[in-house]
């Protein structure tokens, strides 16, 4: 629809631990909004997709992540909570996500996982810990209480879910 503005932004599993931090073989912080793949090897100067000709494509291609292997610094858990919270906190002037998110436009989260989110299950990092009620309690103050302005939408698997489903 060429009526609505849209930024569609993108951000990745995290793994709060000691050996993830250590290890990790991908440049963008926790929380920080991936720069769109505009061609095979050109990224964007901004780090989300904004109305275009071809962003259908530059969506389809930068929403081919990739795997790092748990061997070569790749996460073993995988947080979906803790980086959603921190993405909301780096939207300052020169913080890697300034100019994404605006005040009066809808929030819109799309959530697509195929492991159990690992953010309320951290004992080693307490304040990293998040349900699936405080993390829509930030959604909501961070649109300063419009729950109207949010929407949520998410394709996850259960911790009861069998392991052959996962992954």
């Amino acid at each position: 629809n060429k009526m609505i503005d849209y930024h569609i932004g993108l951000i990745s599993v995290w793994d709060s631990s000691g050996r993830y931090a250590r290890q990790k073989q991908d440049p963008y912080g926790i929380g920080e909004l991936r720069y769109p793949k505009l061609g095979q090897s050109e990224n964007s100067k901004q780090r989300f997709i904004t109305r275009s000709q071809n962003a259908s494509a530059v969506l389809a291609s930068t929403l081919k992540l990739g795997v790092i292997p748990y061997a070569q610094g790749g996460p073993e858990v995988e947080e979906v909570f803790s980086p959603l919270a921190a993405a909301l906190s780096k939207t300052k002037v020169s913080d890697p996500n300034e100019g994404f998110f605006r005040d009066e436009a809808q929030l819109v989260i799309v959530i697509i996982t195929d492991a159990d989110d690992s953010t309320s299950r951290d004992p080693e990092n307490p304040a990293m810990t998040l349900t699936y009620e405080q993390m829509a309690q930030k959604l909501f103050d961070f649109k300063k209480g419009r729950k109207e302005k949010v929407s949520v939408y998410a394709a996850l698997v259960k911790p009861s879910d069998s392991d052959e489903f996962k992954d």
